[in-house]
């Protein structure tokens, strides 16, 4: 029986703590007696004191209050009752119990329980007044002078009673014996708080907030708030001040409504700490606290500086990392220079302001402009927030030259010779060359210097066949420098028939063009009309031998057109062209046989052409 009892015991201590938890509404009765005559008093007092406290005790007939007919269609007696002042959530119902009887039957009577406010009644129904003593009642659940819910004042207020209608018969009465009101309420609870977010946080104090949503049916007359590094369980109904929180404050005794309240710690918190807090208030039922909220206080922010980029001889974009903001947004400053001020931001030429909001992980920069080409610059960022500042290490950088580099550099080796040809870099006075066999030069000052000019074109000659040489172009002012770009092509001497040409560092498989002067062998400086158009060549920019090249091609052109409109002979007009192709392709190939190939060959086609033709 014993192990039956422990096993329900068991399973139902499980089931309990399987059903989801809340705190109960206490649900109260109170009972009120008369104290008080009220605005009607029809009826004499039998036994006892002759006054209220007749009814005040369920006596029978040793004391009571008799109402008798005399004449009247009904007699009216209420009374005040106690006031009600239990702390409470809400007043529910307010009932009225009346204990009467008739003492003559043979004569019906009528009762009514009513309510007073102010001088209007409120009746209940009606019933027949029994021979024996029986307990009628009648519950109001809301005020009937407002519709609304009883409150304490409007309850206090009124006056409760009852009418009693007689027949026609003098003599007639009514005893009541017992009266007595019970008020039934919600009991009052401590209140309900919440504990809302923080506001205002800084790098050492914080104004916590928190709301009473609820005050539980009685006056809140303190709150409070608690705050730690340490998460810590509800204090229950405990003073702020008596609690396992390291931190407190309470508002003092007071009389506070419903709504929002607010603390401010003052500087008293560590910087870049976690803390938890809980608010807290108090009524008569004890405190309540809410639930525990976290925040964090502001701490020192760290940058880091990082490689200026996207320099140029004016120009360049300083750098940074915002590693760690502090939990707060950052402003920074820079600063920038010829010397090295460390971190010493307003030391350096020039430095900002505190600007801009960063967080961590962005990462500020600033374009600078106007600096000195070809020239050293230091540079630092600061950054801060509320708490404090840092500086990242500083840094250095070197803008570029003004002097442009040269490009569309074009290599064309030969068996002992190779033609350079380019365009002199912006701001260049000169182009400076310079070579190595088998490997390149590192700088302006490696390898051999070839070339030192203001010329487009070089021919370095006098070489191995079939070496590689590597040339190293840079710009150069004589007041400026070199460039700070430079550019290396390679291009390797014939040593077969094979013809290559390079244009910064790309081998072609096709000879290129160039307006060298110092191509001695070519069939078109051997021709008149080359030096005819050497200024014209000049003036469009065009390399000499192009020029040439595209002046053939036009005369051929208009040559044909002529033939063929006075003469309509095609064989002449092909015959043009096979000369002019065949001279223009043995001059870029460097073989002047081509030309009277092309001639032998052509005439052999016609030829033929033609003796089928008188076939």
């Amino acid at each position: 029986m014993n192990r039956i009892f422990l096993c329900l015991l068991t399973l139902l201590l499980i089931t309990s703590m399987a059903l989801p938890f809340s705190l109960p509404v206490y649900a109260a009765d109170e009972s009120r007696a008369a104290e008080a005559e009220g605005g009607q008093t029809d009826g004499n007092y039998s036994g006892g004191a002759s006054n209220y406290t007749n009814i005040n005790s369920d006596d029978g007939d040793t004391s009571y209050l008799s109402n008798v007919d005399s004449h009247s269609d009904y007699d009216y007696h209420c009374y005040d009752f106690q006031d009600f002042s239990t702390a409470h959530e809400s007043i529910t119902s307010v009932t009225l119990y009346i204990k009467r009887r008739n003492p003559d039957t043979s004569y019906p009577k009528y009762d009514t329980p009513y309510c007073r406010i102010g001088s209007v009644n409120y009746y209940g129904t009606q019933v027949i007044v029994p021979g024996s003593y029986i307990t009628m009642s009648k519950t109001w659940a809301t005020n009937p002078s407002t519709g609304s819910a009883w409150t304490q004042a409007g309850l206090n207020a009124a006056e409760f009673g009852q009418r009693i209608k007689f027949p026609s018969t003098v003599g007639s009465a009514v005893y009541t014996t017992y009266m007595y009101l019970i008020v039934t309420y919600v009991a009052a609870s401590a209140p309900s708080v919440t504990t809302s977010a923080t506001d205002n946080i800084s790098c050492t104090s914080v104004t916590l907030e928190g709301t009473i949503d609820d005050n539980g049916g009685a006056t809140i007359t303190n709150y409070g708030f608690v705050w730690d590094t340490t998460s810590r369980a509800d204090p229950g109904n405990t003073a702020p001040t008596a609690s396992a929180y390291a931190n407190s404050w309470e508002a003092g005794a007071g009389t506070y409504s419903e709504g929002d309240f607010s603390h401010f710690t003052g500087a008293t918190l560590a910087e870049d700490t976690a803390y938890r807090a809980r608010f807290a208030a108090y009524n008569s039922q004890g405190w309540s606290y809410g639930s525990e909220v976290e925040f964090d206080t502001f701490g020192d922010p760290t940058v880091l500086s990082n490689p200026a980029t996207s320099i140029s001889a004016t120009t360049a974009r300083l750098q940074s990392y915002v590693s760690d903001d502090g939990d707060d947004i950052c402003q920074v400053r820079w600063g920038y220079g010829k010397t090295d001020q460390s971190d010493n931001i307003t030391a350096y030429d020039t430095y900002t302001t505190f600007a801009g909001s960063y967080s961590s992980g962005e990462s500020p920069y600033l374009d600078v402009t106007g600096l000195d080409a070809n020239d050293t610059y230091y540079f630092n960022i600061e950054i801060q927030n509320d708490c404090g500042t840092d500086t990242g290490t500083s840094r250095t950088f070197d803008t570029k030259s003004g002097v442009g580099c040269p490009t569309n550099i074009i290599a064309i080796p030969d068996y002992q010779s190779v033609v350079l040809s380019w365009m002199k870099g912006d701001g260049a006075t000169n182009t400076v060359i310079r070579y190595k066999m088998n490997d390149c030069p590192d700088d302006e000052t490696d390898g051999t210097l070839l070339y030192l000019g203001s010329e487009a074109t070089y021919t370095h000659e006098g070489l191995t066949s079939g070496v590689d040489y590597c040339y190293y172009f840079v710009g150069q002012d004589p007041d400026e420098g070199y460039s700070s770009d430079n550019v290396t092509i390679h291009a390797t001497t014939l040593a077969s028939g094979t013809v290559t040409a390079s244009a910064s560092g790309i081998d072609k498989p096709d000879k290129g063009m160039t307006s060298d002067p110092s191509v001695s062998d070519s069939l078109v400086e051997k021709n008149p009309i080359f030096k005819l158009t050497e200024k014209n060549a000049e003036t469009t920019g065009m390399p000499h031998e192009n020029f040439v090249y595209l002046l053939a091609l036009f005369g051929m052109l208009g040559l044909s057109y002529f033939i063929l409109k006075h003469t309509h002979s095609i064989e002449v007009v092909a015959m043009v062209w096979v000369v002019g192709v065949g001279w223009i392709a043995g001059d870029i190939l460097d073989f002047p046989y081509i030309l009277p190939i092309f001639v032998f060959v052509s005439a052999i086609g016609y030829g033929i052409y033609k003796m089928r033709s008188v076939v």
